[in-house]
């Protein structure tokens, strides 16, 4: 099975992680970062819009069925967990209008699915998924 996953990020530092898995190889298929560009956080979301259309397309030209998305669970303040709220939402849509069904994880599962363990910090996470 195919799989695309998303780790949300918003703010003018931070950007979405999207990786495409084959599931059962346990193999990265393709990774990239997507950054929202834009003076606020209304342009913002629409520059994340576009990136995640032609990531979920491209997961889908590879033969995805499956959208993760990993749920924020906190952030440095309530503004920033809106935003991320906001970009999960964009992340649903496009992933139901590419036809990929989509399903919400905790960042515990996430990290205990690429890393071994469910309490790994983000540096150890991108080791474990460049040696996948």
């Amino acid at each position: 099975m195919i799989v695309v996953g998303f780790d949300p990020g918003f703010g003018t530092n931070n950007c979405t992680g999207c990786a495409v898995v084959d599931a059962e190889r346990g193999i990265v298929l393709e990774h990239r970062r997507l950054r929202a560009n834009g003076r606020g956080d209304d342009e913002r979301i629409a520059s994340l819009v576009a990136a995640i259309m032609d990531a979920c397309r491209d997961a889908r030209r590879r033969g995805a069925t499956l959208c993760a998305v990993e749920l924020p669970t906190s952030g440095p303040n309530a503004r920033t967990l809106i935003g991320l709220a906001r970009v999960v939402g964009v992340i649903t849509a496009c992933a139901a209008l590419n036809g990929l069904a989509c399903l919400t994880i905790q960042p515990a599962a996430a990290k205990q699915a690429l890393s071994g363990r469910g309490n790994v910090n983000k540096q150890e996470m991108i080791i474990a998924a460049q040696r996948q």
